[in-house]
């Protein structure tokens, strides 16, 4: 039983802090190529929840479990306000970027494992293919690269005359998701849906108040999972599983 309570209780953190990982995930990864700097500026991609911790000086985030005190997730940043690691019960991810905050380097290790290295290119004017390469190595600090013959995978993004995404097409996952933006060209709500028989998998609703990310709703086919709420200052602030606070977050600064 006490086994059953620790794994429910680390899967119920795993989808407040999962939360993390989707919204600067599929918010882009860019590469500082002058052709991609010149075509896509950093807030031309919809990543509202990346976004709030840029330039606050944050160093840590916790998310505590109300109901399991020994419980909490981890979130480390850099001084520019990039997710550098996530740290879980039973597994660790961790970051690198360029100088516009895109991910170029993800590696994870725990129940699985993965490391991989990002290249772009324009296939058209408005779509950029994400091309994501499996590194044949265990280690974060590589001497030399040496990529996997088969854990390769692409997405593709299409962007609207302005710049951002319209949608996109991930081909490791077989999934679409489209993207719906307000007046202020803050993104407002995200869909994904499977490719092949077009049903909904994932819906998220993203809501502003004084220009900042106040709050994000996650549903999974079409059923509530998540409800996220945020601070004035548009920092993640608590999260509600079936209309009651399942997590809250607190914060560590750079001195």
């Amino acid at each position: 039983m006490e086994i059953e309570r620790s794994i429910n209780q680390e899967m119920k953190i795993f989808k407040a802090t999962t939360f993390v990982i989707l919204m600067f995930i599929t918010g882009g990864l860019i590469s500082c190529q002058k052709e991609i700097k010149n075509k896509i500026q950093r807030r031309n991609f919809p990543d509202p929840y990346a976004e709030s911790f840029y330039d606050k000086n944050l160093k840590m985030l916790v998310a505590y479990d109300k109901e399991a005190p020994g419980i909490a997730d981890t979130v480390l940043f850099d001084e520019q306000g990039n997710i550098v690691s996530e740290k879980r019960m039973w597994t660790y991810k961790r970051w690198a970027y360029d100088s516009l905050h895109f991910v170029t380097r993800e590696l994870m290790r725990g129940e699985q494992f993965h490391n991989y290295q990002v290249a772009y290119s324009f296939k058209t004017d408005n779509q950029l293919i994400q091309m994501w390469r499996g590194v044949e190595s265990f280690s974060w600090e590589l001497d030399s690269i040496k990529f996997s013959s088969t854990d390769t995978f692409s997405i593709e993004y299409t962007l609207d005359d302005r710049g951002y995404i319209s949608n996109l097409v991930d081909f490791k996952d077989g999934t679409h998701t489209n993207f719906k933006y307000n007046d202020d060209n803050q993104l407002i709500r995200k869909e994904t849906f499977d490719s092949d028989n077009k049903n909904l998998v994932e819906e998220w609703i993203y809501e502003y108040k004084n220009d900042k990310l106040s709050g994000a709703k996650q549903f999974v086919r079409g059923n509530a999972l998540m409800e996220y709420f945020f601070s004035t200052e548009g920092l993640i602030d608590s999260a509600l599983s079936e209309g009651k606070v399942a997590i809250k977050y607190k914060y560590k600064y750079y001195q």
